[in-house]
């Protein structure tokens, strides 16, 4: 079965206005978001998802992610294939920041969602600041093993912006 295909990505572009809304959010002059579907070398080789145009024409580079469990971590694919070792985004992220949300039972808002300053994430992370936990992704036969560390354990200064839906 091709990604396209795949149950998450079908969820991660239904899912692409609400994300768009939370980048408003944290960028009210944000004019457009482009991703790179059409551009796999950005997100294969450097694990870039989108750029964030803001009114002035500067671009900020990202990743993103839309889950619907309720564990309330930020998690970066470690290995694109356990099995064989083979790297996978945490070895290649070259984003300015990090989008995580994760989906209200109905799907119809997401109810948590952060923003990360990628590079203070990497800094934190190298400093001791930031535990990570590592897990093998079991779900339909996936062969991707994923970093995850909790949300509420993150610095402050690591975070862009978030938004936790108080319905």
């Amino acid at each position: 079965m091709s990604f396209d295909n795949n149950w998450r990505r079908k969820q991660e572009i239904r899912a692409r206005p609400l994300v768009d809304e939370a980048y408003k959010m944290a960028f009210p002059t944000l004019v457009a978001v482009e991703r790179f579907d059409d551009r796999p070398i950005l997100d294969k080789e450097f694990a870039i998802d989108c750029v964030l145009v803001l009114d002035s024409g500067l671009r900020l580079h990202g990743q993103e992610k839309v889950l619907g469990t309720k564990y309330d971590t930020v998690t970066v694919e470690y290995e694109q294939n356990q099995h064989t070792g083979e790297h996978g985004d945490w070895f290649k992220l070259s984003v300015q920041f990090y989008f995580v949300g994760y989906l209200s039972d109905d799907k119809s808002t997401l109810r948590l969602w952060v923003m990360l300053d990628w590079p203070r994430v990497v800094q934190a992370t190298e400093a001791g600041l930031i535990v990570w936990s590592r897990r093998a992704n079991k779900k339909d036969g996936a062969r991707a093993s994923f970093m995850y560390t909790p949300i509420k354990d993150l610095p402050e200064s690591c975070i862009l912006a978030r938004h936790v839906d108080s319905r």
